[in-house]
């Protein structure tokens, strides 16, 4: 082999294990969690709705869009309208970081399952990513695979009271 041909073996072999390291460093840029990004999105475009006007949801905080509540820094009160193109951008900024809590919380769990991960997005979506502390017998239980357990706890909270749909997705 040529000493050309040897650099660019070793710079094929380089370029492979540094995107196997971007991959694991960051799951978005994950090719294999595309799809499973994508699915989980639908699922929470499903769940969620679309409304281009500011409304007060279930708890009376300003939303817009994709169940996107609505922050001091979007410049937007109730009865204010949105752009498609705004709501999308607010759902992606949303999401992704719903979809990296999800992955880190599979992690934790030991769990390789993209429905587990796809019904984790949606509820770190809905709840915020600090859903483990508002519900701590139910992250507890979960831990400790007693999935039943963990449906029943769930089934008993203000969460199950305002969108028990989603808790059954859970």
């Amino acid at each position: 082999m040529d000493k050309l041909t040897e650099i660019a073996v070793q710079l094929a072999k380089l370029s492979e294990q540094l995107n196997a390291l971007v991959a694991s460093m960051d799951p978005a840029l994950n090719d294999s969690n595309i799809n499973i990004y994508e699915r989980a999105l639908m699922h929470i475009v499903a769940r969620e709705g679309k409304k281009f006007t500011v409304y007060l949801d279930s708890l009376g905080k300003p939303t817009v869009g994709v169940g996107h509540l609505v922050k001091p820094e979007d410049n937007l009160k109730i009865g204010d309208t949105i752009s498609a193109s705004t709501a999308h951008n607010f759902l992606q900024n949303d999401a992704l970081i719903a979809f990296e809590a999800a992955t880190s919380q599979l992690n934790e769990l030991g769990l390789n399952s993209t429905d587990f991960l796809i019904a984790l997005t949606s509820v770190n979506f809905q709840l915020g990513t600090g859903w483990t502390k508002k519900f701590p017998k139910t992250w507890a239980l979960i831990k400790q695979q007693r999935y039943e357990e963990a449906a029943k706890e769930a089934a008993k909270s203000v969460w199950y009271a305002q969108t028990p749909v989603r808790v059954k997705d859970f």
